[in-house]
């Protein structure tokens, strides 16, 4: 039952501003059982970060406005001794299984450092390795998310807790999460019905979607065998059709990215050069349902 329990919270994206009632116990049995493994993880390495702080924060604190004071200075310096040596007994069990060379510099040195939870050599180290550019993915596991919905769109649906979509007119719907940094990524995304076209690829984090003349957005593979960007397409002989697997293979180190079909992969695609951030995104229209594997 405990490993059933961890697959489920490690795909649901653990949030700081939400006061859930795991436990800080029950989030080290997470991120112990999670850690270096290639579990479905929905959670960036940083926010683990600031989800912990929080909820030691909110745990020796109590007071909800004290609990923000202490995240907008960054620093723990309005607490007492007594209430620092508390932090540091909730959180030093934690910190040996959040990885900082899942975060980038400026988050090392502005949000996680100044607290002085981790030891300056520690620090120092990940520093180093960085500049050796030994720097790992962003997300532990297999990273997994969720369809973006606020509610307000109504030309698109998302049931199944998020990882399924369908929609009711030709619309591009994001997903939640965004690479980053020099790691090599990769996602499935099964065709549960399609009607017309399928478009699947990664789309920048400020393109903005209302522009939808094209019917797609990003750099995608549609299910007509091409490869689209902006107003520019190839072939690239990957059709996909209903009960089909789409994987993503995303390299942000080299900024390419390719597609394989049913586990058939096709080469990358040479004339892209990938932002710097990006989201998963789909385009489809009336009839079509995909889903996140």
């Amino acid at each position: 039952i405990s490993h059933i329990l961890v697959d489920w919270v490690a795909k649901n994206k653990l949030e700081r501003d939400i006061n859930d009632s795991l436990s800080l116990k029950g989030l080290r049995y997470l991120l112990e059982k999670t850690f270096n493994t290639k579990i479905p993880f929905a959670t960036p390495e940083f926010n683990i970060w600031e989800y912990s702080l929080t909820k030691a924060i909110r745990k020796v604190m109590k007071k909800e406005t004290l609990v923000k004071e202490i995240l907008n200075k960054n620093s723990f310096s309005i607490c007492n001794p007594q209430q620092i040596e508390e932090l540091n007994l909730c959180l030093t069990p934690l910190i040996s299984y959040i990885d900082l060379n899942r975060m980038n510099a400026k988050e090392i040195k502005q949000q996680v450092a100044p607290f002085n939870i981790y030891s300056d050599k520690k620090i120092s180290d990940v520093y180093y390795s960085k500049a050796l550019n030994e720097e790992l993915e962003f997300i532990r596991g297999a990273p997994i998310f969720k369809w973006k919905n606020n509610g307000m769109n109504k030309l698109f649906n998302v049931p199944n807790n998020g990882f399924t979509v369908t929609a009711f007119i030709q619309e591009s719907v994001l997903g939640d999460l965004i690479f980053k940094g020099k790691g090599v990524y990769e996602w499935n995304i099964l065709i549960e019905k399609l009607n017309n076209k399928v478009y699947i690829g990664i789309c920048d984090i400020n393109v903005s979607l209302n522009k939808n003349d094209q019917g797609y957005h990003g750099w995608v593979l549609g299910s007509d065998g091409y490869v689209y960007h902006e107003k520019k397409w190839k072939w690239y002989d990957a059709k996909f059709k209903e009960g089909d697997k789409v994987t993503i293979h995303l390299n942000m180190k080299n900024g390419t990215c390719a597609f394989s079909v049913n586990n058939i992969r096709k080469p990358t695609v040479s004339e892209w050069n990938i932002s710097s951030q990006v989201s998963p995104i789909v385009s489809l229209g009336y009839g079509s349902k995909l889903r996140i594997e």
